[in-house]
């Protein structure tokens, strides 16, 4: 990169090289739900609400000297998604090439979300040679859509229940209830109490 100086008094121009990195996010490198290691989700490698996901950032290194001893510490400050693991290592990205986090930001989104949500993240780069900002967005693709589907009551007239096995609960009686949920959306449901 070049920086462009004119004098104010003439048409005096000179250019000026930085001979310095400059890191910027290239793109999210993965996108991992696949209920392996850390992430809770339904292997389609994008973000569903209430899912958990481990997700590896690309660095690009703009600039014409090596960044050594990266790291690449993430923050949000959407109420709705908590950061387990935010901050990673990049180790060194060369002159003129890019990086992959070493290892996964591991994000939670809460169930609350609606599909297209677009929730923004920024990223504090850091290396021997400086620091940096920079913000990427990542889009809520899949929601779980609960609809009521139906119920059972059982109880048992000569089992541990005290009840009369007429399939109608009276005042007194002890019974098991079953209330039965589908999905109607395009997420799987996670942790349903």
């Amino acid at each position: 990169p070049s920086i462009e100086s004119i004098s104010s008094n003439s048409n005096f121009k000179d250019d000026y090289t930085i001979n310095a990195p400059v890191l910027l996010i290239s793109e999210v490198f993965e996108i991992n739900d696949d209920y392996l290691g850390s992430s809770i989700g339904d292997g389609d490698n994008l973000v569903d609400a209430g899912e958990k996901i481990e997700l590896r950032l690309e660095l690009e290194n703009q600039g014409d000297q090596t960044a050594s001893n990266v790291y690449g510490n993430l923050t949000c400050s959407n109420p709705f998604v908590s950061l387990f693991s935010a901050n990673q290592s990049f180790l060194q990205i060369e002159a003129s090439s890019t990086g992959v986090s070493e290892s996964y930001y591991v994000l939670e989104f809460d169930s609350k979300f609606n599909i297209s949500d677009e929730i923004l993240f920024t990223l504090l780069i850091s290396a021997s040679e400086g620091s940096w900002v920079d913000t990427f967005t990542l889009t809520i693709e899949g929601k779980p859509d609960p609809e009521f589907y139906g119920h059972i009551v059982t109880n048992e007239l000569s089992g541990s229940l005290n009840a009369d096995d007429d399939e109608v609960i009276d005042p007194g009686e002890e019974v098991y209830f079953a209330l039965y949920i589908k999905n109607k959306g395009a997420s799987h449901f996670y942790n349903v109490d």
